[in-house]
């Protein structure tokens, strides 16, 4: 799992990155949350 969160701030970091570099403005900070199921063979 500290993986995936750390995949998770990387990609936001990068996100960001390249909003600023694009002279874009950077969203507020939200919450959404979704439940999704996994099918394990």
């Amino acid at each position: 799992m500290e993986e995936t969160e750390d995949n998770i701030k990387e990609a936001i970091a990068l996100y960001i990155d390249t909003l600023r570099e694009d002279n874009q403005s950077i969203p507020q900070p939200s919450l959404k949350a979704k439940t999704i199921s996994v099918t394990v063979s």
